[in-house]
């Protein structure tokens, strides 16, 4: 192709892309601003599909932590060897599903991503084995003993094994149970192999490095001598081959992953009174409703950002001591600072006969990252035997049943810890569910808080979520009330049972989004906070409904050995469940009330009035039950609209294919024929939803087509570069490559542009369609806020930035830039909040405001007086009638 050829397209290609982009060009009615959300909504499909497929790992904890609890339970009470092997393989099965997580979580990421294909399992699995047997042979142990706490790998010296290194392919402890003099000990094989630990977040890094391979290669065609490892056999053979560099790039990259994870832990134990909770609560909630709140949790419960147990090993320790014969323990918010001063104080006024402090000799011994996986066994004897021999030197008083209760913490608790666990849910199931000897005060007196992410929801799902149900369903009419009772009560049911929150949050989650983020997600966090403020301690498998309380509450607490109650305080989830619901009742009623919420199954629902019928909110449902229809978005190739209100549809996989709630009432006859369905559509309205996913299918082509032009276009530039160089004309070559560098830099930056300018414009409709609704009031606010809008000038300032940007990107010396960045600034200056007549606006809109207000109270009032009136002449007539009978 010549060269003007070639400049001539990429310029017609930038023109047809922006037109094709401009989102004007693609609406087809008033309510086609969800086809302008584009980007918005293939951000919703991203984090759905990564909320499913955490969700794989996510159900099968319940099931591993029960057996692990269970075998931790049977272990403690067994009376032979039969009872303890039965323990032992109740803990090993559960335990071997608690170890693995990077491994679940890397092939739940390859399902979800990937729509279950088995080869792309397969290869996956293929990967990882080979990514941990590249990894292993490079670890380097410090002074050659396998079994000490430090170690290099490349440039990276003495790395922690405790929070560096973990067991993967195996159970990853050695559980050790003591019966009757003899020792029951797991096969070693059981051990594992000791790699890096990239833990969960790496294997869902590992996941999307295995997707993209699958979703790149799996249909690559090769000569046909070689046309059997084509296609996906490719992929599981690729994956082998690039696991050298994706573990080259974890070693260079992980440990400084791991170190700022800890980094994170740390800085959250420094917020005081729970705050760190409260903080969790409220931001699981917001996420919630765009199924994104596994991305926020997931760092917390199963990564260093929730705490580690290496670190604070010998702190621990050292709290024990303080509380087993000091009677130390942290009060209501005290645990910040209470190792740094009342326990380190307290030791430090015990000292061996040769000077060194009890607070000392304790660090000192087990050092300052702990003893790993199983390491504190091989120290056991020789701390307690230092301790006990402390307080005899400072002529300290102690007692045989303190000596007893701390050698049973020592050989029944910490010998059997695996102290290289992270994360606020793992280190609760290893503390809480499977070691009853363990004294979980003392955990929280060195300020990590075990279950400080998981303990506020008991109060929340048991009482205080179920509670907003009610106080919804109270806001019904009577006829409502008993028509809709069992549909109230089944969504509490749920939530108190299972814990499962949704059917309750998502009946105005998205209808009433005001009252869900502004009122109901502070709400929630406070009262997550309030259980971390009073030293909750009950762990998690699943959710804090009924099942888990019982399970990783009531008997954790039933097991444990020395007070109990104190060490979980399982019944202050109550208390505060019983404030919160006697707050939440009034308090939501009136908010619900106050902002004309139509609950479902009010007459207001059903008539298309208030906040959970708006015209928004009918689009959006319509919109969602239309895609769920044709099985999503990505099911959909193509959509063509035919006359006399029929469209064609032709999608990917017809057995993806649904019928649901919108099929009967929007949908009419449909026909399938292959992967064709015609439809015969019952209104216009019905016609503008698929108006809207041809426009949304047409969006994602065009993304598609510009990837598939720009890739040809590089195609042809270097074979033109090299048809120039064959010709020995080194520098007419290199004035080419300035040229087509120079041309595809400025379809780069047109195409950005025109992007960022429908996104400003979509995003500023988008938030103009939300507003609107039907009252009088609603129609108030909506002109004030549009003409707000228009005096602040921030539409206009934010497509002048884009202008800037752009035009900053095609300039070429300094000068010019200098210049662009004056003549910005000058825009943006004539560009200023008009505020005087924002301020007289404003004036002038809340006297309309309270007179229509007004006006409405005086309506209401005058119709609820005519009801009266209405009820007592009803009521007046029966009387007659049943006199005279």
């Amino acid at each position: 192709m010549p060269k003007q050829q070639i400049i001539g397209a990429t310029n017609k290609t930038v023109n047809d892309f922006i037109k094709d982009q401009n989102v004007d060009e693609l609406a087809r009615s008033q309510e086609e601003f969800l086809v302008k959300s584009y980007n918005k909504t293939k951000a919703k499909t991203f984090f759905h599909k990564l909320g499913n497929s955490l969700g794989l790992v996510v159900v099968t904890l319940p099931l591993a932590g029960l057996l692990a609890a269970i075998g931790g339970v049977v272990l403690t009470y067994a009376g032979n060897e039969g009872v303890a092997t039965l323990g032992l393989v109740l803990k090993g099965m559960g335990q071997t599903v608690l170890s693995n997580m990077g491994l679940l979580f890397m092939l739940a990421i390859i399902i979800g991503f990937t729509g279950n294909k088995g080869m792309a399992v397969y290869a996956g699995l293929l990967a990882y084995i080979a990514f941990v047997a590249f990894s292993i042979p490079f670890i380097r142990w410090n002074g050659g003993d396998i079994n000490g706490t430090k170690f290099s790998i490349w440039f990276w010296h003495d790395l922690e094994k405790s929070t560096q290194l973990t067991s993967v392919l195996g159970l990853g402890t050695g559980a050790v149970s003591e019966l009757g003099g003899k020792e029951y000990l797991v096969h070693n094989s059981w051990q594992g192999l000791e790699s890096l630990n990239t833990g969960v977040l790496g294997g869902i890094c590992l996941g999307f490095i295995y997707v993209w391979t699958y979703n790149r290669f799996k249909d690559l065609k090769l000569p046909t001598a070689f046309a059997f490892f084509e296609g996906e056999k490719f992929v599981a053979l690729l994956n082998i081959v690039l696991a050298p560099i994706v573990a080259s790039t974890f070693i260079i990259v992980w440990p400084a992953v791991n170190y700022g994870l800890g980094y994170i832990g740390i800085g959250l134990s420094y917020l005081p009174f729970g705050l760190d909770s409260l903080l969790y609560g409220f931001v699981t909630r917001l996420l919630l409703p765009f199924e994104a709140h596994p991305a926020f949790y997931g760092p917390l419960w199963w990564t260093s950002a929730g705490g580690q147990l290496g670190a604070n090993e010998y702190k621990i320790v050292g709290a024990a001591v303080a509380r087993i014969y000091g009677g130390l323990a942290p009060g209501v918010g005290q645990e910040l600072n209470f190792y740094a001063h009342d326990v380190t104080n307290y030791l430090n006024g015990i000292k061996l006969s040769d000077g060194t402090t009890l607070y000392d000799f304790i660090k000192n011994t087990i050092g300052v990252n702990g003893t790993g996986s199983n390491g504190f066994e091989a120290i056991r004897q020789q701390l307690y035997d230092g301790i006990i021999q402390a307080f005899r030197d400072s002529n300290k008083t102690i007692t045989d049943a303190q000596n007893a209760q701390l050698n049973d913490l020592f050989t029944q608790a910490y010998s059997s810890i695996n102290w290289t666990i992270v994360g606020d849910q793992f280190m609760t199931m290893e503390l809480v569910n499977n070691n009853p000897y363990f004294d979980l005060r003392d955990a929280w007196a060195v300020n990590l808080k075990v279950t400080r992410f998981i303990s506020g929801g008991y109060a929340n799902d048991l009482l205080i979520i179920p509670t907003v149900g009610m106080a919804m369903w109270s806001t019904l009419d009577k006829e409502a009330r008993k028509k809709k009772f069992g549909y109230y009560m089944g969504a509490v049911v749920t939530c108190v049972g299972l814990g499962i929150t949704e059917p309750i949050e998502f009946l105005f989650a998205f209808s009433a989004p005001l009252i869900f983020f502004g009122f109901y997600a502070p709400f929630f966090g406070l009262f997550f906070g309030a259980a971390n403020l009073f030293q909750v301690r009950l762990g998690s498998t699943f959710s804090q409904g009924l099942l888990d309380f019982v399970v990783n509450g009531i008997i954790p607490t039933a097991t444990r050995k020395h007070e109990a109650v104190a060490q979980t305080n399982i019944y202050i989830p109550f208390i505060l469940g019983l404030i919160g619901a006697a707050v939440a009742f009034p308090l939501f009623r009136w908010i619900f009330i106050k902002f004309e919420f139509a609950a479902p199954g009010s007459k207001a629902a059903e008539q298309g009035i208030g906040v959970s019928t708006s015209k928004y909110q009918r689009i959006k449902e319509d919109y969602d039950g239309l895609v769920l229809y044709f099985g999503g978005l990505e099911n959909i190739s193509d959509v063509e609209p035919k006359d006399k209100g029929q469209v064609i549809v032709t999608v990917k996989s017809p057995e993806l294919v649904v019928n649901n709630a919108f099929t009967q009432d929007k949908l009419n006859q449909t026909l399938q024929k292959d992967h064709k369905y015609t439809i015969d559509v019952v209104s216009n309205q019905g016609i503008e939803y698929l108006e809207m996913i041809e426009g949304i299918v047409k969006m994602r082509n065009d993304d598609l087509e510009r990837q598939v032009y720009l890739k040809n276009l590089k195609k042809s530039f270097k074979e033109l570069i090299k048809t120039t160089r064959d010709k020995k004309d080194q520098a007419a070559a290199q004035t080419l490559r300035t040229k087509i560098n120079e041309n595809i830099k400025v379809f780069k930056a047109k195409l950005v542009h025109a992007e960022k300018i429908n996104k400003i414009n979509a995003h500023w409709e988008f938030k103009e369609d939300q507003l609107l609704n039907t009252s009088e009031i609603d129609k108030l606010k909506y002109k004030h806020t549009v003409k707000m809008w228009a005096l602040s000038h921030q539409q206009e300032r934010q497509i002048a930035k884009a202008d800037y940007q752009m035009a900053l990107k095609l300039a070429s010396d300094k000068d010019e830039k200098a210049t662009l960045k004056s003549d910005y600034q000058k825009q943006l200056d004539g560009l200023k909040p008009q505020k005087e007549l924002m301020k007289k606006e404003k004036a002038a809109f809340k006297t309309k405001l309270k007179a229509l207000q007004k006006e409405k109270k005086t309506e209401y009032k005058k119709q609820r007086a005519l009801a009266k009136q209405e009820a007592a002449k009803t009521k007046k007539i029966k009387t007659s009638k049943t006199k005279k009978k």
